[in-house]
């Protein structure tokens, strides 16, 4: 991590209270927002009033900032960077895409062989596609329209009656 980013965390670790440093670290451990502020000591072993706590400190700038650096950092630490989550992407696509035989049980040779057939992982392949495309922006969704009309109506005050 640069120079910079350590530099703010320090800034921001100054702004949350240790307690809610705790809090994001148990968050991080595994992901459950009440579980983790039940462990960090907030709620008093009531699950509901933990949940609550946890979304009123997520809910702060400084601890967003402060989690997203934190998450930043352990990337980086485990070489994880934007780049090679598209390289892996990419091959899990390619491994998805490589036609497998479809075996099958031959009595007679007491063995599997080859049917003739193959198959792809098209769902693998087709989810690692819409990743590496909403990456680089290829599929520019239109935004959703709620669902109204514009309906044009002309009121007419006088009927004339044709003669």
């Amino acid at each position: 991590m640069d120079k910079e980013k350590k530099l703010r965390l320090q800034e921001l670790e100054k702004l949350i209270s240790p307690k809610e440093k705790r809090f994001i670290e148990e968050l991080e451990a595994d992901g459950c927002k009440a579980e983790a502020a039940l462990r960090a000591g907030y709620g008093k072993k009531n699950k509901r009033s933990a949940a609550t706590a946890a979304s009123r400190i997520l809910a702060r700038a400084e601890v967003q900032e402060y989690r997203a650096l934190r998450a930043t950092m352990i990337y980086e630490e485990q070489g994880i960077s934007a780049e090679s989550i598209m390289t892996e992407t990419a091959k899990v696509y390619r491994r998805c895409m490589q036609a497998e035989p479809v075996m099958i049980w031959d009595p007679e040779a007491k063995e599997w062989v080859e049917s003739g057939e193959y198959r792809f992982d098209s769902k693998g392949a087709l989810k690692a596609l819409e990743l590496m495309g909403e990456n680089v922006g290829a599929f520019e969704r239109a935004e959703k329209k709620d669902n109204q009309f514009n309906v044009n109506i002309n009121v007419v005050d006088k009927v004339e009656k044709s003669g």
